[in-house]
């Protein structure tokens, strides 16, 4: 048991050494990028986006955002699905962060149209997918991502979950490929440590 509390202790620390760097912009290099296909390899690390010395973005909504933590999973054996839905009459916006170790992020900004859904997939597309997918954002998170963001709008709902397609590197929405929903929260260690009744 003491065990088990020390390492819990170490991962919190480190998450909130993590959260500190990202907040006070210690992190080694800031990464941006349109929403689009990003086709590499899982084993690789994320595509390059960086641009000069941007400040932290914001969603450029109107209204107010939450921020949403996730735990996400990309790798050769599966990939991560994540649901946008728009209840309101206007396009919203959804900023995406994808956190590596090292507090680098990759970002994504997803236009949602009004009472529209917009998948996010970690891997590539099957060949002809439903109607509701034809507008997905692949964001191939790779290996080296270890949790993500969602700055969210009031009006756009989020669900998903890590979908298990072992040496295919495919999401197919047609298949039954097994899935595990994912945890979704505002407060980032929520989503890594469930709490523990006693």
């Amino acid at each position: 048991m003491k065990k088990f509390v020390l390492v819990q202790s170490t991962v919190i620390a480190a998450l909130v050494v993590v959260l500190m760097m990202v907040a006070f912009g210690s992190t080694g290099v800031w990464q941006t990028g349109v929403a689009r296909a990003d086709a590499g390899s899982d084993e690789s690390p994320p595509t390059d986006r960086s641009v000069d010395g941007p400040t932290e973005p914001t969603a450029p909504n109107v209204g107010s955002t939450t921020l949403v933590y996730f735990s996400l999973q990309d790798n050769d054996a599966n990939a991560t699905v994540v649901t946008l839905y728009n209840t309101s009459a206007v396009t919203q916006t959804v900023v995406v962060k994808g956190y590596t170790a090292s507090g680098s992020f990759g970002t994504w900004k997803v236009d949602v149209g009004p009472s529209n859904l917009v998948h996010l997939v970690s891997d590539s597309v099957a060949a002809s997918p439903p109607p509701s997918w034809s507008n997905s954002v692949v964001t191939n998170f790779t290996d080296f991502t270890t949790y993500a963001t969602l700055d969210v709008p009031a009006d756009v709902k989020v669900d998903g979950y890590v979908v298990l397609n072992p040496g295919t590197g495919t999401v197919d929405p047609r298949a039954d490929q097994g899935a595990v929903p994912l945890r979704f929260s505002t407060d980032p260690l929520a989503v890594f440590l469930p709490t523990i009744s006693r």
